[in-house]
Protein backbone atom coordinates (compact mmCIF):
# COMPACT_ATOMS: atom_id res chain seq x y z
CA UNK A 1 0.00 0.00 0.00
CA UNK A 2 1.50 3.41 -0.72
CA UNK A 3 1.28 6.52 1.22
CA UNK A 4 -1.99 7.70 -0.99
CA UNK A 5 -3.88 4.77 -0.62
CA UNK A 6 -2.99 5.16 3.27
CA UNK A 7 -3.57 8.50 3.13
CA UNK A 8 -7.21 7.80 2.16
CA UNK A 9 -7.87 5.16 4.72
CA UNK A 10 -7.35 7.48 8.00
CA UNK A 11 -10.38 8.86 9.37
CA UNK A 12 -9.06 11.43 11.46
CA UNK A 13 -7.37 13.41 8.62
CA UNK A 14 -9.80 16.00 7.08
CA UNK A 15 -11.02 15.45 3.73
CA UNK A 16 -9.76 19.09 2.72
CA UNK A 17 -5.67 18.14 4.03
CA UNK A 18 -5.47 14.88 2.29
CA UNK A 19 -4.30 16.25 -1.10
CA UNK A 20 -1.73 18.60 0.64
CA UNK A 21 -0.34 15.73 3.35
CA UNK A 22 0.05 12.73 0.12
CA UNK A 23 1.77 15.33 -1.72
CA UNK A 24 4.48 15.74 1.44
CA UNK A 25 4.62 12.58 2.35
CA UNK A 26 5.04 11.41 -1.67
CA UNK A 27 8.70 13.78 -0.97
CA UNK A 28 9.05 12.26 2.33
CA UNK A 29 11.75 12.23 4.12
CA UNK A 30 12.41 15.45 1.89
CA UNK A 31 11.99 18.85 3.23
CA UNK A 32 9.93 17.09 6.04
CA UNK A 33 12.05 19.62 8.32
CA UNK A 34 9.96 22.61 6.71
CA UNK A 35 6.35 21.30 7.25
CA UNK A 36 6.95 19.24 10.24
CA UNK A 37 7.11 21.21 13.26
CA UNK A 38 5.31 24.42 14.27
CA UNK A 39 5.81 27.56 16.63
CA UNK A 40 3.73 26.40 19.91
CA UNK A 41 0.68 28.36 20.47
CA UNK A 42 0.53 28.63 24.02
CA UNK A 43 3.93 27.00 25.86
CA UNK A 44 1.67 26.55 28.71
CA UNK A 45 -0.67 24.55 26.62
CA UNK A 46 0.53 20.61 25.80
CA UNK A 47 -0.56 18.80 22.71
CA UNK A 48 0.00 15.51 21.49
CA UNK A 49 3.30 15.61 19.91
CA UNK A 50 5.02 18.50 21.80
CA UNK A 51 9.11 17.52 22.67
CA UNK A 52 9.78 18.28 26.14
CA UNK A 53 13.41 18.20 28.10
CA UNK A 54 14.37 16.70 31.22
CA UNK A 55 11.11 14.23 32.15
CA UNK A 56 12.00 11.12 34.51
CA UNK A 57 11.57 8.00 32.85
CA UNK A 58 11.80 4.65 34.58
CA UNK A 59 14.29 2.81 31.51
CA UNK A 60 14.21 -0.91 31.70
CA UNK A 61 17.61 -3.07 31.57
CA UNK A 62 18.55 -5.41 29.09
CA UNK A 63 20.88 -7.47 31.41
CA UNK A 64 18.95 -8.38 34.28
CA UNK A 65 19.72 -5.36 36.21
CA UNK A 66 17.16 -3.23 38.03
CA UNK A 67 15.47 -0.71 36.14
CA UNK A 68 17.10 2.80 36.78
CA UNK A 69 15.19 6.18 36.40
CA UNK A 70 16.56 9.23 34.59
CA UNK A 71 15.59 12.34 32.87
CA UNK A 72 15.11 12.57 29.07
CA UNK A 73 13.42 14.36 25.88
CA UNK A 74 10.18 12.98 25.37
CA UNK A 75 7.36 13.44 22.96
CA UNK A 76 3.98 13.04 23.91
CA UNK A 77 2.13 10.42 23.29
CA UNK A 78 -1.30 10.82 24.85
CA UNK A 79 -4.17 12.32 23.52
CA UNK A 80 -3.94 16.78 24.09
CA UNK A 81 -6.95 16.33 26.53
CA UNK A 82 -5.47 13.40 28.52
CA UNK A 83 -2.16 15.59 29.48
CA UNK A 84 -4.01 18.97 31.14
CA UNK A 85 -3.68 19.31 34.14
CA UNK A 86 -6.18 18.28 36.58
CA UNK A 87 -7.69 15.89 34.30
CA UNK A 88 -6.03 12.81 34.73
CA UNK A 89 -2.68 11.12 36.48
CA UNK A 90 -0.64 9.99 34.11
CA UNK A 91 0.16 10.37 30.57
CA UNK A 92 2.18 8.70 27.99
CA UNK A 93 5.45 9.69 26.69
CA UNK A 94 8.10 7.66 24.27
CA UNK A 95 11.83 8.62 25.05
CA UNK A 96 13.77 10.21 22.38
CA UNK A 97 17.37 9.85 21.17
CA UNK A 98 19.44 11.51 18.50
CA UNK A 99 20.26 9.82 15.83
CA UNK A 100 23.80 10.54 15.76
CA UNK A 101 23.62 9.00 19.52
CA UNK A 102 22.10 5.60 17.73
CA UNK A 103 24.57 5.66 15.10
CA UNK A 104 27.44 5.24 18.25
CA UNK A 105 25.67 2.48 19.74
CA UNK A 106 25.46 1.19 16.42
CA UNK A 107 29.29 0.77 15.76
CA UNK A 108 29.97 0.15 19.16
CA UNK A 109 28.46 -2.99 18.71
CA UNK A 110 30.35 -3.91 15.45
CA UNK A 111 27.43 -3.37 13.25
CA UNK A 112 29.52 -1.44 10.71
CA UNK A 113 29.02 2.27 9.02
CA UNK A 114 27.51 0.83 5.71
CA UNK A 115 24.88 -1.29 7.15
CA UNK A 116 24.46 2.36 10.09
CA UNK A 117 23.73 3.81 6.25
CA UNK A 118 20.74 1.44 5.53
CA UNK A 119 19.32 1.77 9.08
CA UNK A 120 19.34 5.67 8.72
CA UNK A 121 17.68 5.39 5.25
CA UNK A 122 15.21 3.44 7.01
CA UNK A 123 14.73 5.21 10.11
CA UNK A 124 14.53 8.64 8.33
CA UNK A 125 11.83 7.21 5.84
CA UNK A 126 10.29 6.04 8.77
CA UNK A 127 9.98 2.73 7.73
CA UNK A 128 11.29 1.14 10.85
CA UNK A 129 8.28 -0.08 12.81
CA UNK A 130 9.19 0.72 16.63
CA UNK A 131 10.74 4.37 15.62
CA UNK A 132 8.98 8.22 14.71
CA UNK A 133 11.86 9.98 12.82
CA UNK A 134 11.98 13.41 14.26
CA UNK A 135 13.70 15.88 12.03
CA UNK A 136 16.44 18.52 12.94
CA UNK A 137 15.62 22.20 13.78
CA UNK A 138 17.21 24.97 15.32
CA UNK A 139 17.14 23.39 18.56
CA UNK A 140 17.39 19.96 18.41
CA UNK A 141 19.23 17.47 15.87
CA UNK A 142 17.44 14.61 13.79
CA UNK A 143 15.95 12.37 16.34
CA UNK A 144 13.74 9.23 16.66
CA UNK A 145 11.35 8.48 19.53
CA UNK A 146 11.21 4.79 20.89
CA UNK A 147 8.09 3.70 20.53
CA UNK A 148 8.41 0.63 21.94
CA UNK A 149 9.85 2.59 25.41
CA UNK A 150 6.43 4.44 25.45
CA UNK A 151 5.93 4.59 29.28
CA UNK A 152 3.53 6.34 31.74
CA UNK A 153 4.56 9.53 33.51
CA UNK A 154 2.93 11.69 36.36
CA UNK A 155 1.05 14.93 34.62
CA UNK A 156 2.60 16.81 37.31
CA UNK A 157 6.14 16.23 36.25
CA UNK A 158 4.75 18.83 33.27
CA UNK A 159 3.88 21.38 35.41
CA UNK A 160 6.26 24.45 34.75
CA UNK A 161 7.55 22.89 31.58
CA UNK A 162 7.11 26.23 29.31
CA UNK A 163 10.87 26.54 29.33
CA UNK A 164 11.70 22.93 28.62
CA UNK A 165 9.29 22.65 25.59
CA UNK A 166 10.83 22.57 22.72
CA UNK A 167 8.18 21.97 19.76
CA UNK A 168 4.99 21.52 18.73
CA UNK A 169 3.83 19.63 15.92
CA UNK A 170 2.28 21.35 12.74
CA UNK A 171 -1.28 20.18 11.31
CA UNK A 172 0.55 17.53 9.23
CA UNK A 173 3.18 16.54 11.61
CA UNK A 174 0.74 15.46 13.60
CA UNK A 175 -1.21 13.85 10.79
CA UNK A 176 2.21 11.63 10.36
CA UNK A 177 2.64 11.13 14.41
CA UNK A 178 -1.01 9.24 14.47
CA UNK A 179 -0.46 7.36 11.35
CA UNK A 180 2.63 5.72 12.97
CA UNK A 181 1.42 5.38 16.35
CA UNK A 182 -1.78 3.59 14.59
CA UNK A 183 1.09 1.31 12.18
CA UNK A 184 3.11 0.77 15.41
CA UNK A 185 0.22 -0.17 17.89
CA UNK A 186 -2.23 -1.79 15.67
CA UNK A 187 -1.23 -3.19 12.41
CA UNK A 188 -2.56 -6.22 11.23
CA UNK A 189 -0.77 -9.44 12.65
CA UNK A 190 1.48 -12.27 10.43
CA UNK A 191 -0.88 -14.44 9.47
CA UNK A 192 1.40 -16.87 11.43
CA UNK A 193 0.17 -15.44 14.40
CA UNK A 194 -2.00 -17.97 16.15
CA UNK A 195 -5.07 -17.49 17.92
CA UNK A 196 -7.85 -19.02 19.50
CA UNK A 197 -11.26 -18.95 17.67
CA UNK A 198 -14.46 -19.21 19.14
CA UNK A 199 -17.17 -21.45 17.57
Amino acid sequence: MDSEEIVDTLSFVAEEHKPTLKRLLASFPDCVEDWFWAPAPDRSLLLQGDMIDEIPLLIPSLDAEPASVAYHRVVILSNSCDVEQGKGDFGTVAPVIGLDAMESGWIEQGLGASSWADRLAAIRHNQVTNLLYLPGSTVMKPSAALLELASAVAITEFAGCEDRKLHSLSQYGHYLLLTKLVWHFARPESADAVRWLAD
